[in-house]
Parts: structure tokens; C-alpha cells; sequence
């Protein structure tokens, strides 16, 4: 036992290079496929066998003992037969490199470990499938381990040498593998079982997302046929925001919320009367009011749903003016919301750009010059700039073509 707390205080290397295998394990799954992360995987349990293998402790003449059956056994338990076999391969050459009388015994010792671990955990994984990374299976593995390696030393030699070792070491080096095996297997148990709740909890958010885009798009099926005009106005108004948005620099998230939510900016238009939005010509001041209210009822609407994204604000905000003079709330400047403010200036392009009831369609040098003259009126100066970029630069054209007025 003389040599046990020795060759694990060559563990505090291990350590080390078990916390940058963790370390950079973590950053692969932020920023990497699941395929190169397995790559990544597989290199770091090279690098980490190579890493315990130069810090050895000598157990007698150039016999070298460290943990390298625990790295090939947790290695072939959480990374693939090709990851063990990539591990070994690497053991064998260092080990060769090294040379030393004892030589044939470790080359003989790496390569009795790479077969059990492999076909350990295979026979686990046949009956056990649905627990891969079992604590027995590790605490098994361990125990092999520690066995191919006090079997090791029995192969070094001549003249009873090997029998010798077993004697003064076998219990040091049995137990160096079982303990490390299981430190370095638990951590990285821990480390999988958090990466696969994790990905649970991405799927799950993702459904839930796909389920509040669907909720979304039933409220636009609505709108349809409750009326077409309005809905297809949401549509190619949500597709200028779109590309505003996108001139910003949003992200897609963000891209996905200002789209969402001009797909339903005009939701409160339902509560209306058909008969006065389908009215040929202007509204009365009276018929207006009510129109007015589409903003605060758009809001009632979709605030009572837990959306990830705050749809309710900007619908509700959709018709504030940049100098405050509009409505319902007469917020002005940046107490609106981009989105909300991205979404005036859409739905006013749109608007002139299309045909109505009372009137046709604007040209669009006429809609354009009328975007310039509500700079720091009813638009924000940023957005209608950015909005006239898209257009002039023939980023962005509707759907379909827009005629000009006779």
C-alpha cells in the first residue's frame, strides 16, 4: 500500500486535466455539432491518457504505474469502441516510446484492458440499454481495472519480478484504478446526465415554441376568414417588418417575434363590425373611435397567453407616434418599443402602398415622400430611414405587385 497515496497524488495532475477535459467538453456544446463534439470528446481522452501516462509513479526498476487503465475504461464507457481504440493506439505508441524492461508487460497490460473494458461494456449495454452510464457499470469497469493492471504486473519479469511487484504494489495499484475510475466516470456521468437534461429541456422549450407559432397562426386563419383583406394586410406588413428588422441587425429570435407578432397586429379588428371595415369609403369620427379601440382589444386578447416573446406590448403599441400624438397610450420616442415602432412604419407602407375600399393603391415615390415628411412625427427617423433603404434598394418588394394610382 506504500505506493497508493503516491501514484494518487500524481492524481492531482489527472485532476487537472480531467477539469480541462470538463471545461472544454462544455464549451464543445455550446459552440459545436453533436458530431464534432464527439470528435472533441475523443481527442480529450487521448490527450488525458497521454497526460496520466507521463506522470507516473516507478513501483520498481522502470516499472511504471498511473491510471491509465482508469482513462481507457472510462473512455470506452462514455465514448465509443473507435474512442478506446484511439485511446489504446495512443497508450501503446507512448508506451513503446518510453521502452524500459517492462515495456512488453504495459504494451501487454493496455491491450488486455482495451478488450475487457470493450466487451464489458458491451455485455452491460446488451442488457441494460437503457442505462448506459449505470454507477455499476462504472464501479465494474473500475474493478477490471484494477485488475488488467495488478495482471500487468505479473507479466513483468524475469525471475518472479512480476510476483514480486504484485505483492508490494497489487493493492496500491488495484485500488488507484477502481478509485479513479469511478471519480473520473462519476464526474463525467454527472456531466452527460446534465448535457441530456439539457437537450430535454431545448426539445421540450422548442415544442412549446412550435405550439405558440401554431396558436398564432390559427389566430391569422381567423382573421381570414373573418376577413381576407385584413388578414393578407398582416401578412405583407409582417414581411416589410421582416426585412426592416432584419436592417437592424435582430437576431432570429427576435426576427421571429416582430414577425409573430405583425402576423396579429391588427387581432382587435375582429371585435368590429364587418360592415365597417368592408365600408366604401372614409370612416366617420365615430366609426374611427372604434376602430381606435383594435389596439387595446388586440392586447386583451393576446395578453392572457404566456407568450416567450412580448407580443401583447407590441400590438398594443403598433399605432404610437414617434412625437407621442398617437394611440391608445400617447407613448412617444423610445418609451415605444422597436418592435412597435418598426411595425408603425410597416403597417403605414403598407397601407398606402395598397388598395383600399375608398381608394387605390399610392405609387410608391408618393408613399416614400410621405415616409420622409413623418420622420420624427409619426415614424422614428432610424426606422423610416432604414425602411426606405429597403425599398430603395430593392431589398423588399410586395406581393403582389403594387400599381400606381390613375
Amino acid at each position: 500500500m506504500a505506493n497508493f497515496l503516491a501514484i494518487l497524488s500524481g492524481g492531482g495532475v489527472t485532476l487537472l486535466i480531467v477539469a480541462l477535459f470538463l471545461s472544454i467538453s462544455n464549451l464543445a456544446a455550446l459552440y459545436l455539432s453533436v458530431r464534432k463534439q464527439h470528435l472533441v470528446r475523443s481527442a480529450l481522452f487521448v490527450f488525458t491518457a497521454l497526460g496520466v501516462m507521463m506522470f507516473p509513479v516507478y513501483g520498481g526498476g522502470d516499472t511504471l504505474l498511473d491510471q491509465r487503465a482508469a482513462i481507457l475504461a472510462v473512455a470506452t464507457i462514455f465514448g465509443s469502441v473507435a474512442t478506446a481504440m484511439m485511446t489504446a493506439l495512443a497508450m501503446l505508441i507512448y508506451r513503446a516510446y518510453v521502452g524500459g524492461s517492462a515495456m512488453l508487460a504495459g504494451l501487454l497490460g493496455i491491450t488486455l484492458m482495451l478488450a475487457v473494458s470493450v466487451l464489458l461494456v458491451k455485455w452491460w449495454r446488451h442488457r441494460h440499454a437503457a442505462q448506459p452510464y449505470a454507477g455499476r457499470l462504472i464501479l465494474a469497469a473500475g474493478i477490471a481495472a484494477g485488475l488488467c493492471s495488478v495482471v500487468s504486473l505479473l507479466l513483468v519479469g524475469p525471475g518472479g519480478k512480476g510476483l514480486d511487484l504484485v505483492q508490494q504494489e497489487g493493492w496500491s495499484i488495484f485500488l488507484v484504478q477502481v478509485v479513479s475510475t469511478c471519480l473520473f466516470g462519476f464526474m463525467l456521468k454527472l456531466h452527460v446526465e446534465r448535457e441530456h437534461n439539457l437537450e430535454e429541456l431545448r426539445q421540450k422549450n422548442s415544442a412549446l415554441r412550435d405550439t405558440l407559432v401554431q396558436t398564432i397562426g390559427a389566430l391569422s386563419a381567423a382573421m381570414m376568414h373573418r376577413d381576407p383583406a385584413v388578414a393578407s394586410h398582416e401578412k405583407r406588413v409582417a414581411e416589410l417588418a421582416v426585412a426592416i428588422g432584419a436592417e437592424f441587425g435582430f437576431d432570429r429570435d427576435r426576427l421571429e417575434a416582430l414577425k409573430l407578432a405583425a402576423m396579429v397586429h391588427d387581432i382587435g379588428m375582429m371585435q368590429l363590425p364587418a360592415e365597417i371595415l368592408m365600408r366604401p369609403r372614409k370612416l366617420t369620427e365615430q366609426e374611427f373611435a372604434l376602430v381606435k379601440l383594435h389596439a387595446q382589444n388586440g392586447y386583451e386578447i393576446l395578453r392572457t397567453v404566456e407568450f416567450p416573446w412580448p407580443l401583447a406590448d407590441i400590438v398594443h403599441q403598433h399605432h404610437e407616434n414617434f412625437d407621442g400624438s398617437g394611440y391608445p397610450l400617447g407613448l412617444s420616442g423610445e418609451a415605444i418599443s422597436l418592435e412597435a415602432r418598426i411595425l408603425r412604419v410597416a403597417d403605414s407602407m403598407e397601407a398606402m402602398l395598397s388598395h383600399r375600399p375608398f381608394r387605390r393603391a399610392h405609387a410608391l415615390d408618393h408613399a416614400l415622400a410621405s415616409l420622409e415628411q413623418g420622420k420624427g412625427k409619426a415614424y422614428d427617423p432610424q426606422v423610416a430611414d432604414a425602411c426606405l433603404r429597403v425599398l430603395r434598394d430593392n431589398k423588399f418588394s410586395f406581393v403582389p405587385p403594387v400599381r400606381s394610382a390613375a
